[in-house]
């Protein structure tokens, strides 16, 4: 692929919310948000820079007025300007935002609330009838905030409250003047995901982590103050939210995709420049494009189309906008960019979308990282790479691992993290999972026992591998080694890890300080060997 020229980053880095609400009230009268109602008109909705950063002060404000100044507090519902609101006001007032899938069954967002000590959850009108046993039996949630209220079937208990309300008790606070924290170190974030094991794990997140990826966003990806994003993805995944907030750092608009039914004709009303996806959609979007070019009998024509221009463009000249005018017509007429990040992308795909004139920026990361690690430069692209490391983030490969020559595919999904290397028949050689600890769901129950889910990334790799005995057992040794590693530096420092939560509530029923001590205790009664053997045995090595 040809470079592009580097073009000057237009946003100011924030390092604290403070600064970066106030820089949002810079962008004054343009446009923050437009999204559809969800009446039967889907009437379209907007709100400005200066609406947004005024409700997040109000917000902010309304927390400290009701007592939940400092609070954890979940937010659970669609994407939405009130999510947005909602955590940037819980960082404002000193909170701990802790966003949770909406797609989860209540008993397992209960769970989570509860291992998180939450004290309060901002829920959309999704959940006005299937919080009611939370809101009324949850051992440590005391206030249950409506983003709309109506309908809501327990509005009846006293730490009942709108979000409207909220706002209304912030705006007669007029003595609330938000300041910059002292410590943006302190934890700003709970956010809960799973490992390869699938067992779900708590990621702390500081305020200068945070902010450290959104600067880094800003940075890496070539956004501009005048782009439209449409917001595809689930709001509470880091990599969503990351791009939203460097989006609204840069002022741009942000158009809400109301339903995956409705990604096409959104795309075409509010013609976005670009768009942030993972590979499944950007996959699904190539294939549309072919079959209709195959339905209409040009096919042939717009494959040889994409290999002329690839070759004109070598000759300094660029037939793009006119050669393939059709197609982007159908993708809205204006999008120039995508963003893809939360697995590996087919280089093709990089390849053939430039060619349409549509840049994808493929990049890596993981959300204990905050979530971005690695980008690959617009100015520099290279399918099949997530770039270097961002300016914010050191990467480094353990143990010798990788050698000069290597080619590396980084790979971070909801269930998976691991970094897999490819030998020169495009088949996995070498794996390294990043999750050998464990979690602390299965808490109570001893590694021989649960030992066998660690198997699952040898046996998804079974039929692709020449040497899967070899592969496996080198996997196998990996994982003993590391585990003992972990058991003798838990028990070199027992003490300060004993003493890490002993501040926090002690509860059999599953608070997060008596998990903690039970995951410590496992660690030190297992027996390195005996659960290696118990993995052998589940892989069939």
């Amino acid at each position: 692929m040809m470079n592009r020229k580097k073009t000057q980053r237009l946003y100011t880095p924030q390092f604290n919310v403070c600064d970066y609400v106030a820089n949002l009230e810079k962008h004054g009268d343009n446009v923050a948000y437009a999204w559809f109602g969800h009446d039967a008109e889907r009437t379209l909705h907007e709100l400005t820079y200066r609406e947004l950063a005024g409700n997040v002060k109000k917000l902010a404000a309304g927390l400290c007025a009701e007592g939940m100044g400092g609070a954890r507090i979940a937010l659970c519902g669609e994407t939405s300007p009130e999510w947005v609101t909602t955590y940037l006001a819980i960082l404002l007032s000193g909170g701990v935002a802790i966003p949770m899938d909406r797609e989860l069954a209540v008993t397992e967002i209960e769970a989570f609330l509860a291992f998180a000590e939450a004290d309060g959850i901002f829920f959309s009108s999704l959940f006005n009838e299937k919080f009611d046993h939370l809101a009324r039996e949850h051992p440590s949630v005391r206030h249950v905030i409506a983003l709309e209220p109506a309908g809501c079937t327990f509005a009846d208990v006293p730490g009942f409250i709108s979000f409207d309300a909220l706002l209304t008790a912030g705006a007669a606070d007029t003595a609330y003047a938000p300041t910059p924290s002292p410590d943006t170190g302190r934890m700003a974030a709970m956010l809960f995901t799973s490992g390869t094991t699938g067992s779900s794990k708590c990621v702390m997140l500081s305020e200068k982590n945070i902010f450290a990826a959104m600067n880094a966003a800003c940075e890496c990806v070539e956004f501009f103050p005048d782009d439209t994003i449409l917001s595809v993805l689930p709001i509470h995944h880091t990599y969503e939210l990351c791009c939203m907030l460097a989006g609204l750092n840069y002022g741009m608009k942000i158009a809400i995709n109301d339903s995956l039914k409705h990604v096409m004709k959104n795309i075409n009303f509010f013609k976005p420049t670009g768009i942030v996806l993972v590979p499944l959609f950007i996959s699904t979007m190539y294939k549309r494009i072919l079959d209709e070019a195959r339905r209409k009998k040009q096919d042939k024509v717009l494959l040889h189309a994409l290999t002329l221009s690839r070759t004109v463009r070598r000759l300094g000249l660029d037939p793009r906008e006119k050669m393939f005018a059709g197609v982007r017509s159908a993708l809205g007429g204006r999008i120039v960019k995508f963003v893809s990040g939360g697995a590996p992308l087919n280089p093709r795909l990089v390849r053939d979308f430039e060619e349409l004139g549509i840049h994808i920026a493929e990049g890596y990361g993981i959300t204990e990282c905050s979530p971005l690690l690695a980008c690959n430069p617009y100015y520099a692209p290279k399918p099949g790479s997530v770039g270097p490391a961002v300016n914010c983030c050191r990467v480094r490969i353990m143990d010798g691992t990788l050698r000069l020559g290597d080619t590396i595919h980084l790979m971070a999904g909801d269930r998976d993290y691991e970094v897999v290397r490819l030998g020169e028949d495009g088949l996995p050689r070498k794996v390294k999972v990043t999750d050998h600890a464990g979690s602390f769901v299965n808490y109570e129950q001893p590694f021989e026992e649960y030992v066998a889910q660690y198997a699952q990334p040898m046996l998804r790799r079974k039929t692709f591998v020449a040497d899967f005995a070899g592969f496996a057992a080198a996997y196998v040794e990996g994982f003993r080694r590391r585990l003992t590693e972990v058991q003798a530096s838990y028990r070199a420092r027992k003490a300060a890890f004993d003493e890490l939560f002993s501040d926090r509530p002690y509860d059999t029923n599953g608070s997060g300080a008596y998990r903690w001590a039970c995951a410590l205790r496992r660690l030190d009664a297992c027996d390195p060997e005996n659960v290696t053997r118990k993995l052998a045995q589940a892989i069939g090595i």
